[in-house]
């Protein structure tokens, strides 16, 4: 017969591991207002709202308030042409291969005529001098579209401080070579070079014209004379484009089009600016790219990139005595696919060794995600390289309901993080300003300025989708071309969101919410209005009258694929909603704790394995998110409230205790970090062989039954 013994050990253990670096979530604020850089009073109250990062210039005025508040700083340098980080950053350049094999009408990238009544394009790939080119191969009837498009809008002026009165004055080179031109008259003309700009017209939010076409620049037609033997050329169109396109809003960025707008719109699928080439049937034509570049920043690029890598190098060298500065910001909401290369260049110079701190741009998705007919995010994400999307998505439109905005909010986000969860994930820039009517300044156009239930419900919205840091554009309010109603008024006194900020999101985001959030990864799956009524993975929300607007996000632990989460989001900002909500225990642990982490109003088990159970009601305040977790309660803790076994190595996390009833069987070492009571009528049995350790003060208070099975000798 076996004997038993009830051994307590104290072990005192000395972990030698590196320090851990304390976490602190992202929560930052665009400051950038020139006049109140060396305001003490100013960076006080910045520091007050509850920001950990702000977007601002670097310069000497500013560091040593950046130091004083330990702020992480996103450098938004472009006051002059010296700062070469962001005048490179904002040049434009692109290079269309011309070999692009694919019949796709509706997204950007060159094209070529097709045989009618077919998808067979006139002309193939081929090798010409170690170059993949598009050629017309042994074809002789002439081809009026060997190739066109890409179809991409363009910026008309420069987006950059010091420039943006500047129009872009752009270059289109074409590189090709003619070969089987034995006995070709010397004059004979073989292809035209064009550049054209198609666009829709809009008028009071009605299409006046499908498609119109605008020759853009002076053609070039090449004779036979103009090509080398065995060899490529390159010819230049130059173009800007006309004035009628200047100051014009585009609506794929700004927002549903306002009825009294007049609007030429590059921007649709299909519209934009084409390069092509028009060939007259002449010897054998190879086209091997089209490249794209402005005159003064982006032909830089290109053709001085040894100069130009060495000044955006001694730039940021001197910045090297700057701890807090984390990113470069380079661009506000870059539009045009041939914006991102140059960011992609700059950012490579920055990162090769001695590598300095990366770009980061906020970037617009569109209101609809889409440009010319391509998903924005995840081309931006495809061309630029970032090695952090941030993305500014303001979803409180003049003349639209909340749900509509908030609606197309969510899809960018999906999209956010499908595109960016291998380059770890996104920042969210929410919206917390309105634009004002400069001839009614008591109305708002374009924009409205969220309430606290509005900014809240976008904020928790990104959240729910993986958003890993919050940014809020703008701090201040201004009056220049545009006016903007900031969280600070043109005096720097504080709105009613910026006092929302500081006393209930900012507190939140530094405490349990944030730094639980930081440990969680999205999974991509939700529950919205659409998935009512049905489980996805361990959660359903049950139809509750007329409260459906609800979204859910689902997340799960960085370190431990087990312990889940959802993060619940009242969408209707104007009243509270009460939510009822069923948990299926689809996990291999017969007892699931399922809790809400900031306020503990819900702390219930559900099992067995297998089992619904639906929870009590949860009602949210307007706008509001409440996280919750879902998790074995032999790890997370919890009440055990059905017989379950450990027959692996695990560690408790959370008190645990095991209710009249239910025993908790003991079959793999338990490393135990929080205390384990055993109530009257529970029990616990401890079989041969295995150990419990505990950890930092934790105990066990036994008022049910204690069995430990031994040996002799253990």
């Amino acid at each position: 017969m076996k004997m038993r013994y009830l051994v307590f050990v104290t072990l005192v253990t000395i972990m030698l591991t590196k320090n851990a670096i304390a976490q602190n979530f992202p929560l930052g604020a665009f400051v950038g207002n020139p006049d109140y850089r060396s305001s003490s009073e100013t960076w006080q109250k910045i520091s007050e709202l509850g920001v950990n990062t702000v977007v601002q210039h670097a310069n000497p005025v500013t560091k040593p308030f950046i130091d004083q508040y330990n702020l992480d700083l996103f450098a938004q340098n472009e006051d002059n042409a010296n700062e070469k980080i962001t005048y490179y950053s904002r040049g434009y350049y692109k290079k269309w291969e011309a070999e692009r094999n694919i019949y796709a009408l509706l997204e950007t990238g060159i094209k070529h005529e097709v045989y009618p009544g077919t998808e067979i394009h006139k002309g193939a790939v081929e090798t010409y001098l170690n170059q993949t080119c598009w050629t017309t191969g042994n074809l002789s009837e002439p081809i009026p579209q060997l190739i066109y498009g890409p179809h991409y809008r363009q910026d008309k002026f420069y987006r950059l401080s010091l420039y943006n009165t500047l129009q872009i004055h752009y270059n289109a080179r074409f590189k090709l070579a003619l070969t089987n031109t034995n006995g070709l008259n010397p004059n004979t003309e073989v292809c035209r070079l064009s550049v054209v700009l198609t666009y829709r017209l809009i008028v009071n939010g009605e299409v006046q014209n499908p498609h119109v076409e605008a020759p853009l620049g002076n053609e070039v037609t090449l004779k036979v004379s103009d090509f080398v033997q065995n060899g490529f050329i390159e010819k230049i169109v130059e173009y800007n484009y006309p004035s009628y396109f200047q100051n014009t809003t585009n609506p794929e960025v700004e927002g549903p089009v306002q009825s009294d707008e007049i609007v030429y719109d590059d921007g649709y699928p299909g519209t934009g600016i084409e390069f092509r080439v028009n060939w007259y049937g002449v010897g054998k034509l190879y086209v091997d790219y089209v490249e794209v570049y402005d005159y003064d920043i982006g032909r830089l690029l290109i053709q001085q990139s040894a100069i130009v890598s060495q000044e955006i190098r001694n730039y940021a060298l001197g910045f090297n005595n700057w701890n807090n500065l984390k990113y470069w910001y380079a661009a506000d909401e870059p539009q045009t696919l041939d914006q991102y290369e140059p960011m992609r260049i700059v950012n490579s110079i920055l990162n090769a060794p001695p590598s300095y701190p990366p770009l980061i741009a906020a970037f617009n998705p569109t209101w609809d995600g889409d440009m010319n007919g391509d998903k924005t995010i995840s081309k931006f994400i495809e061309l630029n390289q970032p090695q952090k999307l941030m993305v500014d998505y303001y979803p409180f439109w003049v003349g639209k309901a909340d749900d509509y905005g908030l609606y197309y909010l969510r899809g960018r986000l999906q999209e956010a993080y499908d595109a960016s969860k291998q380059r770890g994930l996104f920042y969210y820039v929410a919206q917390g300003f309105g634009e004002l009517n400069p001839q009614n300044p008591s109305q708002y156009k374009n924009w409205r300025k969220p309430n606290n239930s509005q900014l809240n419900a976008s904020v928790m919205l990104a959240l729910s989708h993986g958003a890993n840091g919050i940014f809020f554009w703008n701090y201040w309010s201004y009056h220049n071309a545009r006016w903007f109603d900031g969280l600070v008024d043109l005096y720097g006194n504080p709105t009613t969101l910026y006092n929302y900020i500081k006393n209930s999101l900012a507190p939140r985001l530094h405490g349990i919410l944030g730094n639980t959030l930081l440990n969680l990864n999205y999974t991509s799956d939700y529950i919205n209005y659409a998935k009512l009524d049905q489980f996805v993975d361990f959660l359903k929300i049950i139809p509750n009258g007329s409260d459906t607007n609800w979204h859910a996000g689902l997340l799960v632990d960085k370190n431990d694929q087990i312990n889940k989460h959802f993060l619940l989001v009242n969408l209707n900002t104007t009243s509270s909603k009460t939510a009822r909500l069923s948990i299926k225990n689809n996990s291999d642990y017969p007892n699931l704790r399922v809790r809400s982490f900031e306020d503990q109003s819900l702390d219930i088990t559900v099992y067995p394995q297998n089992a619904e159970v639906t929870l009590p009601d949860q009602t949210l305040q307007a706008g509001d998110g409440k996280l919750y977790q879902v998790a074995p309660v032999v790890k997370y803790g919890g009440k055990l409230k059905t017989s379950e076994t450990i027959s692996q190595p695990i560690s408790l996390l959370g008190e645990l205790i095991v209710e009249s009833g239910a025993t908790l069987t003991i079959s793999a070492n338990y490393d135990i970090y929080k205390n384990i009571t055993v109530n009257a009528g529970g029990s616990i049995i401890v079989t041969e062989g295995k150990q419990l350790k505990f950890y930092d003060g934790a105990y066990l208070n036994v008022n049910g039954n204690l069995t430990a099975n031994g040996s002799p000798t253990d």
